[in-house]
């Protein structure tokens, strides 16, 4: 949690592996949600914030204090599996955690606000801006840490970053070896010579290098 107060991210949304609820608020619960059923809780907390920089034609006013929202969201898959009519609604300066067994739409909802898929119906957007049309911006605002880590072979954890992060732009240096001191992570070390605890802790230094306005973190405490 030290290294998550340097990040002066707006807000945090969380995919923990637990499939029971614990907090005290609840957004966005979907009554027509089918099988199997999902629970959309929240745990909050205060944080430090920055306000959007960057303005798109589709975003709406109302929308850009909200760092997620999302109405009637649905990605039907068939045979009743997917997400359905998903309202939902992070605020700034949020921890909000997303919990709910396996097969209840966790990851496809983080599917929809990256614009790695198409919703069949319904829309979600990001600090405003939306997660389809406007995909390459909320890109930017979003450090994102998925579930499965990708797999860089004989790459060093420097050259990850340097690649990567070259990529993106307005990735400092110095930054990136903080928060690999934190973690206690060698950059120097060939990414397939890492355990699985190392390996997620260089996906999340990717996530967190480029000071981002919103993480997204997909079971951050895996391996």
């Amino acid at each position: 949690m030290r290294a998550m107060r340097q990040t002066q991210a707006q807000s945090i949304m969380l995919l923990p592996s637990a499939g029971f609820c614990f907090s005290h608020r609840t957004f966005g619960t979907t009554p027509n949600i089918r099988p199997p059923s999902a629970f959309h809780r929240s745990a909050i907390r205060r944080w430090s914030s920055r306000s959007p920089s960057r303005t798109s034609p589709y975003m709406l006013p109302e929308m850009a204090a909200a760092a997620i929202r999302t109405s009637k969201l649905t990605k039907d898959y068939g045979v009743g599996r997917g997400l359905f009519d998903l309202d939902l609604q992070v605020a700034g300066q949020e921890v909000f955690g997303y919990l709910g067994p396996n097969g209840s739409g966790k990851t496809t909802t983080i599917r929809l606000l990256m614009g790695m898929i198409h919703p069949t119906s319904g829309s979600a957007h990001v600090f405003g801006l939306d997660c389809m049309r406007d995909s390459v911006e909320v890109k930017r605002k979003v450090g994102y840490l998925p579930g499965d880590v990708p797999q860089f072979g004989s790459l060093t954890g420097d050259e990850v970053v340097a690649y990567l992060g070259g990529m993106r732009g307005g990735v400092e240096r110095r930054r990136v070896q903080r928060i690999a001191e934190r973690f206690d992570l060698d950059l120097s070390r060939r990414f397939r010579e890492y355990s699985s605890g190392n390996k997620q802790k260089l996906a999340i230094v990717l996530a967190f290098m480029h000071r981002p306005d919103l993480l997204i973190l997909d079971e951050p405490t895996s391996g």
